[in-house]
């Protein structure tokens, strides 16, 4: 039987194995790692949760596709949402 882990304890766990790793590049050249990505995200979440967000409560993203876009959805799976 295989083990499942949510999505964004994927993202925690390879930010502590590899936190200088590239793990998101856009189109125009920017890039993040996945340290830096963990730290974003965070920070979306604790904005979400700061603002009522709560487990179960769904969120809606209008981003174009970016390094915020990303963070915004691991922020917003770490919150629950």
């Amino acid at each position: 039987m295989t083990s499942v882990a949510a999505l964004h304890l994927l993202l925690d766990r390879t930010a502590a194995r590899a936190p200088d790793r590239v793990a998101v590049e856009e189109a125009g050249g920017g890039r993040v790692s996945y340290g830096a990505l963990a730290r974003l995200s965070d920070r979306v979440r604790d904005w979400l949760v700061a603002r009522g967000v709560r487990p179960g409560d769904r969120v809606g993203l209008h981003l174009p596709k970016s390094i915020d876009a990303v963070a915004g959805i691991f922020g917003a799976l770490k919150a629950g949402a």
